[in-house]
């Protein structure tokens, strides 16, 4: 049996968003997934190695030690810091180096000369020396197959996917709000709470929720990270209550009836996702991801990413009469079944992996 060597940011990362088609795949491959955290709880088949250090030269020599060891024939890299690792110290080993784009991220929402002289090293040693690019919405793969002409080497998945849940009966309050993601700037945490306290001020009846990673190991890979967080959130407890970082999100969005997601940057938008399938009403920010998955439902995509845009989906959500809800919530539910199943998006990945190069 072949050997993968997959490489993450975080541990959260394959928890929530791949062990799906990794448990999957583990019946094509020798998997090793490899993070700086504990193993992911819900990975089953695939072995796991922790790259636990606190410096980076450390760090990219356990890689290489990995490597060497575990003489993988394939290796699948998430998120950029590790694609641009992997691929300079792929120079020595010229192993088939996969390379999966999960959006812009946060590197692409900063500008400046030397960010931008960064930016352009990083992604152009990245796409230069891996051997397939996967990405996960056709908005990126244009975005970059122009401006890196990497249009032989690019492949499209349908999303990263999800296992599909039934949609249960749930009664409409349209009362109880939620932000559901890694609490960094680049996700909107702070225009979440900002719309939270001027809506609460109109209808001080509604609530106003936040679910997820605070620390920066679990967060993962953010240039817009902030410390402070916390503190922030603990003044404005009048407004959000926090309510920690729940990794299941079906705990949660039971007792919710909005998804509110002002993600500056998504490829797809897992969490927004999880809610359609979920019986949640979506306000999102115009993305790439957001444009994909709300697409032909009638869940809200603001026209501008700021907070008025937001206060006018509630608005909106709070003036919809409950049939239409109702009706969209069903639209919203089949989309994401017909659409972006585990078992889909698995023989998706499956192929690509598998295609000669």
């Amino acid at each position: 049996m072949k050997k993968l060597l997959v490489i993450s940011n975080t541990s959260f990362s394959i928890e929530r968003f791949r062990s799906h088609y990794l448990n999957q795949l583990s019946s094509d491959f020798k998997i090793l997934v490899v993070s700086p955290q504990n193993k992911p709880k819900n990975l089953l088949r695939p072995s796991y190695k922790s790259l636990k250090t606190t410096y980076l030269l450390f760090e990219i020599f356990k890689i290489f030690k990995i490597i060497r060891s575990f003489k993988p024939e394939k290796i699948l890299v998430y998120s950029f810091k590790y694609q641009l690792i992997i691929s300079l110290i792929n120079i020595f080993f010229k192993i088939e180096l996969i390379c999966l784009i999960a959006g812009k991220g946060s590197l692409f929402l900063n500008s400046g000369y030397i960010i931008n002289l960064t930016r352009s090293f990083i992604v152009h040693s990245i796409f230069t020396l891996s051997d397939k690019i996967i990405f996960i919405n056709p908005s990126d793969k244009t975005f970059f197959c122009n401006k890196y002409n990497i249009i032989r080497k690019s492949y499209l998945i349908n999303t990263e996917g999800l296992k599909i849940i039934k949609l249960r009966k749930k009664k409409i309050s349209k009362k109880n709000f939620i932000f559901f993601g890694r609490l960094i700037r680049e996700k909107g945490i702070y225009e979440y709470v900002e719309v939270a306290e001027v809506i609460k001020k109109k209808y001080p009846y509604l609530n106003f929720y936040i679910c997820g990673p605070i620390k920066k190991n679990e967060v993962g890979q953010s240039i817009m990270f902030t410390k402070n967080i916390k503190n922030y959130l603990h003044n404005n407890k009048k407004f959000v209550k926090y309510l920690g970082f729940q990794k299941d999100f079906k705990k949660v969005f039971t007792k919710m009836d909005c998804l509110i997601s002002p993600s500056y940057s998504e490829g797809a938008g897992t969490s927004v996702m999880e809610a359609m399938m979920s019986g949640l009403y979506i306000i999102g920010y115009k993305n790439n991801g957001h444009n994909l998955i709300l697409n032909k439902t009638n869940n809200y995509v603001c026209k501008k990413n700021n907070i008025k845009e937001i206060e006018k989906g509630i608005i909106f959500f709070l003036n919809s009469k409950k049939s239409f809800i109702k009706r969209n919530l069903i639209v919203s539910y089949k989309k994401i079944k017909d659409n972006y199943s585990s078992q889909q998006i698995y023989r998706e990945i499956r192929a690509i992996i598998f295609k000669s190069i």
